[in-house]
């Protein structure tokens, strides 16, 4: 963890004395302004995006952990490829240069509106593979249409 690491919409500006557990307490800003002290496993995780502004951003019940729709998992595992270097696949995605337009990144209400709830067996895909995260890029695929729109199969 390094100051200046950016994790969903808080950007990492202080290590402190303090501690949760066994885990740092870092003081992040937020992209709203706010600020927020958050453990690192937290922001590592992307269990911790933001300094709260989020959640009065969600609706739906999408805040809850335990009741996470599948189209906010969707929303939440997008963003953390694309802008958490520490995130499972960041590689394939955020470290090649993908990104998730300003209006998605921001609100998991404008991605709902957009692309509307996932369908069942379906999961997001990018038409053109190289493109980012944005509205006329994006559809809801099934599997096999997935397979056939990876690099290699091109």
């Amino acid at each position: 963890m390094k100051i200046g690491n950016k994790f969903g919409k808080l950007t990492v500006i202080e290590k402190t004395d303090k501690r949760r557990a066994r885990n740092i307490l870092w003081l992040c800003r937020c992209e709203c302004g706010g600020v927020k002290l958050a453990e690192s496993y937290d922001l590592k995780n992307g269990r911790t995006l933001s300094c709260g502004c989020v959640k009065n951003d969600i609706s739906h019940g999408h805040t809850s952990r335990s009741k996470r729709t599948p189209t906010y998992n969707t929303w939440n595992s997008m963003i953390q490829r694309c802008c958490n270097p520490n995130a499972n696949g960041y590689e394939n995605y955020g470290g090649r240069g993908i990104t998730v337009c300003n209006e998605w990144r921001k609100s998991f209400k404008v991605f709902l509106e957009d692309m509307g709830k996932r369908p069942l067996h379906k999961t997001i895909d990018r038409i053109d593979n190289d493109g980012n995260y944005e509205i006329s890029n994006c559809r809801w695929a099934t599997n096999k249409q997935q397979q056939n729109n990876k690099r290699r199969s091109k």
